[in-house]
């Protein structure tokens, strides 16, 4: 977790940068760590949501795979953020996104986040094509189906990011983190730079085409931002 105690000369920096744009835009606001987590300790997230209430012309956005938005619901947002929950099936969690909250945790902090007033989105990241992929991702989309507010399934958008693997992120983990799995398949993935891999084109155009039909499937109103 990286923290920031310069959140007033950054906000006047984001201020600048709107009036210059003089466009509505939607600006990432958790690009370098996971602000729900922060915010437990710092109360950054709250404030910069309530900064963004009080602006015209620009929205702010993040993700987290953490659960603690208690302290969120109810800021002064102005219908001004969006928040994307980032879920993975719940073998995943356990094994590799170790320490997050849990997959039903998430949901319950989507709900929440939606019943304030927040735009909510689904950010299914990273995907990791493990042996039985297809069968745990589908059991994840039955369960935010089946948890999930209905209201929120009508209003839905939905991101896709594909694992990018690097052995020096893998050689940390697995010092670090106890129980932490290898994840790297050199069957199914090919270079990315140095040190990092990616999935064959075929075989994520064809997973890609399998998360599209399933949301297709169970969430039928919902939007995909993006696949990348």
């Amino acid at each position: 977790m990286r923290v920031f105690v310069n959140r007033d000369e950054m906000m006047q920096s984001v201020k600048k940068k709107i009036k210059q744009v003089n466009q509505l835009k939607t600006y990432e606001i958790g690009s370098t760590s996971d602000m729900v987590l922060e915010n437990t300790i710092t109360g950054n997230l709250k404030w910069a949501i309530e900064q963004f209430g009080k602006l015209e012309n620009a929205k702010c956005t993040f993700a987290t795979k953490f659960s603690m938005v208690d302290d969120l619901l109810d800021a002064n947002h102005n219908g001004n953020t969006q928040m994307r929950i980032s879920v993975n099936p719940d073998f995943i969690i356990r094994k590799i996104e170790i320490g997050t909250s849990s997959l039903i945790d998430r949901i319950n902090a989507a709900n929440k986040m939606h019943r304030a007033g927040y735009k909510i989105g689904v950010n299914i990241a990273p995907i990791i094509l493990l042996d039985n992929w297809q069968s745990m991702y589908k059991e994840l989309f039955l369960l935010l189906a089946n948890k999930l507010d209905e209201d929120l399934k009508n209003n839905l958008f939905f991101e896709l990011i594909f694992m990018t693997f690097g052995y020096a992120n893998m050689t940390i983990n697995q010092a670090a983190l106890k129980g932490v799995i290898d994840v790297f398949d050199k069957n199914i993935m090919r270079p990315k730079g140095r040190g990092k891999y990616c999935y064959h084109v075929d075989i994520r155009e064809k997973a890609s085409e399998y998360f599209k039909d399933m949301i297709h499937t169970y969430f039928p109103k919902a939007t995909i931002s993006y696949i990348v």
